[in-house]
């Protein structure tokens, strides 16, 4: 044995052994430490080490066979006769000692207090997942869910919005249970269930525990839905389910309702909980897929509307309700974008009346229905004379159905925005973000509700928060007021953003409003009229009969006087600050009595900024 060991050693097996794992751990070390900033895929840590792995009995190998000398690689030679002896360490014998022994003592140190990355089960479960990321991700509720929407894997790639409606009945009927917290719809949506980001990821960024993803497919008469749920800080599957059946309304519905039962069922398990799941909801209402169809596209066009999208949204919406006229979801969705399409310069019909009409369609199905609920709460506001205890009503009934109705809430807070109680609006506002923390509109009402209120800075910071959505703007009750503070890049930026509502082409309008907004010295009726002559050559695109837009340019110009000549569906100009001689003028007090605002005053009390003179007048500062 004495002498087997001296001949390790003569053939510097011992050394070729401490130097190789000395060697292999910094090459593991620099792999670990530079992979992902270099961009290597997740496997090239595991090929490393196989790679060292393998390559360790060749090393040692060649070490016996061979030696180097000062002529190269020769052959080693057999030993001598003489006895065998031990020979002292030299200076280099104790450095690789020291060294082999400094990575035993770093590996026992990272092993015993689990700094070593590959020693968390989040990361193990999902090697390209940061040790941070999954820490917070499990920091999370235990409840938090988010339901990203899902693929549509279909032969013709054409039901991204039955595929979201899928998705989206799931994440209401789930943000019933009190006991869940369900991200939003508009927060999910962002993310889609075939994104590049890993589920670990988005669950991050969304601040959840759980993600539900899947995919339909159709083919024929039949449709397949695949489903599965994830727990986000392990990256595993909790439950997953594909479903096969027949493509009809009724399946569909069917589908919904048990992949909720589903969820709810795996989550309460695991959370020790006892939920009674309010299921069985997801009934959509009608028995063609036709009708549902257009119905999806229709609330989807809606939700994400503009001056092209709210056009389609209500031709999908009408189909529906011509496949299927006892379809309640779709009449009371087409009754809201039928009682907007004035606000959005849409005069080739009567709106208004349609807008009634399919509300009490809606209700004669489903008395409870909200979206009806919501859009006749527009109607009562609206009308030529505004009934706003009416409107309030409507939209507090709607909320009272579906305390999710987001579009309820804001409205319901532009009400009293309209009315001059700037507080009541916020609460509304907020109450809206509280459900869909990036709903674009309820940003923008934010903003608005704190400009009203007379703090520009918190305005501006929470108006820059919509500039990362898709919501545009004509901004009518804001532009004065920035122009005052003289924040001359956010000013343009507004501009602009008007200007590109009617068309790109019309960006000669943002030094002509600039300088109506800025220039004491302007001639503005002179420049108002040869602003309109070349406005005119846009008739009939984009944002031009907007009454938000037409509110924009005449507040800039101070054509205050035309302002009272808009009807109802504008906005509430008569509270926008910063525009020189508005609050004293005629026109202002003359559109706060038009608007019927006196007379609501008269009944509920005076908005803080206003106070009765006599019996029958009022003055507002």
């Amino acid at each position: 044995m004495t002498n087997f060991l001296v001949e390790l050693r003569r053939r510097n097996i011992f050394r070729v052994t401490a130097a190789y794992l000395v060697v292999g751990w910094l090459v593991m070390q620099v792999v670990a430490t530079i992979g992902s900033a270099a961009g290597l895929p997740d496997w090239t840590d595991s090929l490393a080490l196989i790679l060292l792995v393998t390559g360790f009995p060749i090393v040692l190998f060649i070490a016996w066979a061979f030696e180097l000398t000062p002529e190269g690689l020769k052959k080693t030679e057999a030993n001598g006769a003489e006895a065998p002896s031990f020979k002292l360490l030299g200076a280099s014998d104790w450095v690789l000692i020291a060294s082999v022994l400094i990575v035993v003592a770093v590996v026992t140190f990272q092993s015993l207090t689990g700094s070593n990355e590959t020693s968390d089960p989040q990361t193990a479960a999902h090697p390209g997942m940061n040790a941070d990321i999954g820490s917070r991700i499990a920091a999370a509720q235990d409840t938090s869910i988010a339901v990203l929407p899902f693929a549509d894997l279909s032969t013709d790639g054409d039901k991204q919005y039955f595929a979201d409606g899928i998705a989206e009945e799931i994440l209401n009927v789930l943000a019933r249970i009190e006991v869940l917290d369900v991200t939003s719809r508009t927060s999910a949506f962002a993310f889609r269930s075939d994104s590049e980001l890993s589920i670990p990821d988005i669950a991050e960024i969304l601040g959840v525990r759980h993600v539900l993803e899947g995919s339909i497919r159709t083919a024929g008469g039949n449709i397949r839905v695949t489903a599965q749920l994830i727990d986000a800080a392990s990256d595993t599957h909790l439950w997953s389910e594909t479903y096969d059946r027949a493509l009809t309304a009724e399946n569909v519905f069917a589908i919904q309702d048990e992949i909720a039962n589903a969820i709810t069922t795996q989550l309460t398990q695991r959370l020790g909980i006892t939920v009674v799941p309010d299921v069985g909801t997801a009934a959509g209402g009608t028995s063609e897929v036709s009708a549902y169809e257009a119905y999806l596209e229709g609330r989807t066009l809606f939700i994400n509307r503009n001056y092209e999208n709210l056009r389609l949204s209500i031709a999908a919406l009408e189909h529906a309700v011509e496949l299927d006229p006892d379809f309640a979801r779709a009449w009371g969705v087409l009754a809201m974008a039928y009682v907007v399409a004035p606000q959005w310069g849409f005069l080739d019909r009567d709106y208004y009346p349609l807008a009634r009409e399919s509300a009490d369609r809606a209700f004669a199905i489903n008395p409870n229905n909200a979206d009806a609920f919501t859009a006749m709460g527009v109607l009562y506001e609206f009308r030529d004379m505004p009934d706003y205890d009416a409107a309030i009503i409507a939209f507090e009934n709607a909320i009272a159905s579906d305390p999710q109705a987001t579009t309820a809430h804001v409205w319901l807070g532009q009400v009293w925005r309209n009315l001059g109680f700037f507080d009541r609006e916020q609460v509304s506002v907020e109450a809206c973000l509280a459900i869909d923390p990036d709903y674009p509109v309820c940003l923008f009402t934010r903003a608005e509700a704190y400009l009203f209120q007379g703090n520009f800075e918190a305005a501006k910071s929470h108006l820059l928060e919509v500039y990362a959505t898709a919501h545009t703007e004509a901004y009518p009750t804001m532009l004065g007021e920035v122009a005052r503070q003289g924040d001359e890049v956010l000013l343009t930026l507004m501009l602009r953003e008007m200007a590109d509502l009617i068309s790109p082409d019309a960006r000669w309008m943002v030094n002509d409003l600039r300088r109506a907004l800025s220039d004491e010295d302007y001639d503005r009726a002179a420049a108002l009229h040869r602003f309109e002559i070349r406005l005119a050559t846009f008739e009939g695109q984009g944002a031009f009969g907007d009454p938000y837009m037409i509110s924009s340019y005449l507040l800039a110009f101070r054509a205050y006087d035309r302002l009272t000549l808009l009807g109802t569906g504008q906005a509430p100009w008569w509270w926008a600050p910063g525009y020189p001689g508005l609050a004293t003028s005629d026109a202002r007090h003359t559109a706060i009595e038009a608007a019927n605002l006196p007379s609501y005053w008269r009944d509920h009390g005076f908005p803080p900024q206003c106070r009765p003179l006599g019996a029958d007048d009022f003055e507002c500062d």
